[in-house]
């Protein structure tokens, strides 16, 4: 399993954004932590998708422009790597 703890945005406030490929699940999983914020919950979990998480890298990408949640493509991309065992 991947996993990457990188700061994003979430509208114009900095973020906590967790993400990665879990291949046991076969699916990419994400939670979003507004920044300052206290809560022990996330803003957003994949977890609370009707199949835990995305199958495609797309499918990812596209839940994180619904929430306006931005990581850098880099990080994207090597998540995306890391599901093709590279």
């Amino acid at each position: 399993m991947s996993r990457y703890e990188v700061n994003g945005t979430c509208g114009s406030k900095k973020a906590t954004v967790v993400l990665g490929w879990d291949p046991p699940l076969q699916h990419f999983f994400v939670d979003v932590w507004k920044a300052g914020s206290k809560a022990r919950q996330p803003f957003y979990t994949s977890m609370a998708e009707p199949k835990g998480g995305f199958s495609t890298i797309d499918g990812l990408k596209k839940k994180l422009a619904q929430l306006g949640v931005t990581v850098s493509e880099s990080t994207l991309s090597q998540v995306a790597q890391d599901r093709a065992g590279r």
